[in-house]
């Protein structure tokens, strides 16, 4: 799944941020082996775009627009919400809420390695990703999703895995109406190991599974509800290594592969649900570039929101709740990992820094206040 650092993910042993925290996003520790060995940048691969014959090449975006006035004032009308993403710091790893850009910075959690936060639609709780044994979150039922309120308090499983007969939880997403969440999981049962995209209450009651690839393939990962909570996009690793968004409906039915196929990952809906935004890889002589982009859900042609160098990674893109802005990480291959906010159809970049820790697998949701 992905790491205790997040699905390009972080964890010791040499890996890098991105690839740590993408290995928290499957489930176990045999299937991380099995994502990481695809290159030694984990699941990042060149991208290819399934499109119609008369669909245009990829495009990069278009010319930068003046860059944002940003307010520091939380009610500015040009960004409004709240944000929460992963911070990794020389002590640990844990959830920190902000009001974009940046500002009114919140500690939520500390003490254990947390990640993958989402906010839930109503802007009161937050469901997460949290691995309480420090020594390998990789291993077997060491990762599960917790859930707790948008202040940090009430802490509380949904998953309760041990290693058996559950082998692991990964990131998850809450339907639109808040009922349920979506999450990778593995569960043994007396056929044998069942791993895909699984739906659960946020009490964990009724658990339910909507995919399954079988023993000895990498599990689906990284689900996200479409708008109207009909369907869920996920990622799907082949045989051969490649790997593409596929969509079931959320009675398990319909399973089928979407318009966009990319060796890419972490696929989220905008707010209308006609695009998508996700992370990607592409081959350049022998560099490889790490970027995020959006395309049309039905295929077509991408935007590169990104523009980055071999310099830099980019990953873990959301939608702000107008759809007029994506947030994403962005990641240094010398050091640094911020966020960074930019217009949803492309132009100038404004940085929300790290201080100090490394953020990642950011989410923009709205604003809930108690009073």
């Amino acid at each position: 799944m992905n790491s205790q650092s997040g699905t390009p993910g972080k964890s010791g042993g040499g890996a890098t941020e991105t690839e740590k925290m993408h290995r928290r996003r499957v489930i176990g520790a045999s299937l991380v082996v099995a994502l990481l060995v695809i290159s030694g940048l984990g699941t990042w691969l060149a991208f290819s775009l399934s499109a119609p014959s008369n669909t245009a090449a990829p495009t990069s975006s278009p010319a930068p627009a003046p860059a944002p006035s940003f307010s520091n004032t939380p009610t500015a009308p040009e960004l409004r919400g709240l944000i929460v993403v992963g911070a990794s710091t020389d002590t640990g790893e844990e959830i920190v809420s902000m009001r974009p850009p940046g500002t009114q910075r919140q500690v939520l959690t500390t003490g254990s390695l947390d990640s993958q936060p989402e906010l839930s639609p109503d802007g009161r709780t937050i469901a997460f990703l949290r691995c309480t044994t420090a020594a390998d979150c990789d291993a077997p039922g060491a990762s599960n999703v917790w859930m707790m309120g948008f202040d940090g308090s009430d802490p509380r499983a949904v998953t309760t895995c041990t290693g058996t007969p559950c082998t692991g939880a990964g990131a998850p997403s809450f339907s639109p109406d808040g009922q349920w969440l979506a999450f990778a999981y593995g569960q043994v049962e007396s056929d044998g190991l069942h791993q895909g995209i699984f739906l659960a209450r946020p009490d964990g009651s009724g658990l339910r599974r909507l995919t399954d690839v079988g023993e000895g393939k990498p599990p689906d990962g990284s689900p996200h509800f479409s708008p109207d909570g009909s369907t869920i996009v996920f990622d799907r690793e082949a045989d051969n290594g490649t790997h593409r968004f596929m969509t079931v409906r959320a009675d398990g039915t319909g399973l089928a592969e979407l318009g966009i196929s990319a060796n890419a990952s972490d696929a989220v809906w905008s707010p209308t649900g006609n695009r998508i935004a996700f992370s990607l890889a592409v081959k350049e002589g022998d560099a490889t570039i790490y970027d995020v982009a959006t395309a049309p859900a039905a295929g077509g042609t991408l935007t590169i929101l990104s523009q980055n160098t071999a310099d830099y990674q980019a990953s873990y893109p959301s939608y702000s709740p107008d759809g007029r802005w994506v947030v994403f990480s962005q990641r240094g291959v010398e050091g640094g990992c911020d966020l960074k906010i930019v217009p949803s159809t492309g132009g100038a970049e404004t940085v929300v820094s790290g201080e100090g820790s490394c953020l990642n697998g950011a989410d923009w949701g709205r604003f809930y206040s108690a009073g």
